[in-house]
């Protein structure tokens, strides 16, 4: 079975639910989900972020879901991240969700995130989802 990617604007390929899997297991291991805000219009924007030293991955990931590579030196060597923002990376999210273990409760916060910016009562319930997924990230034991 394959899945056409809803997104408008870009040459996608059809993934079957076994390459989604995989990609849903490298963002589970390599992947980030993070709300970056603007101080100065109290602004919020959700990205989501893959890091890796092989390119090779990054680039597929690119080509299947679209956003933007770079590269960054750490410790002698170059690390690749693919990253998009918005609404494509709430769709990416939306089609890695049913595979995901790791991040799943992270990332069904980060949904709800994106959300509310765009409802009354953002304000009265971002901190709420911030604090769920500081604590999804820094459990207590």
């Amino acid at each position: 079975m394959t899945q056409q990617l809803p997104f408008p604007k870009m040459d996608v390929f059809e993934l079957s639910n076994t390459e989604i899997a995989y990609f849903a297991g490298l963002f589970d291991g390599e992947g980030s989900i993070a709300v970056y805000t603007n101080k100065g219009d109290k602004s919020a924007r959700f990205g989501i972020t893959v890091g890796m030293v092989n390119p090779t991955v990054i680039e597929e990931l690119r080509l299947a879901f679209g956003g933007s590579i770079y590269k960054q030196m750490r410790v002698g060597r170059p690390v690749y991240y693919w990253r998009t923002f918005g609404k494509r990376a709430e769709l990416v999210l939306k089609i890695l969700l049913p595979f995901l273990r790791v991040k799943r409760e992270e990332a069904e916060l980060a949904i709800a995130y994106r959300q509310y910016n765009y409802r009354q009562g953002f304000q009265q319930n971002k901190q709420r989802i911030v604090d769920k997924v500081h604590n999804l990230r820094h459990p207590k034991f």
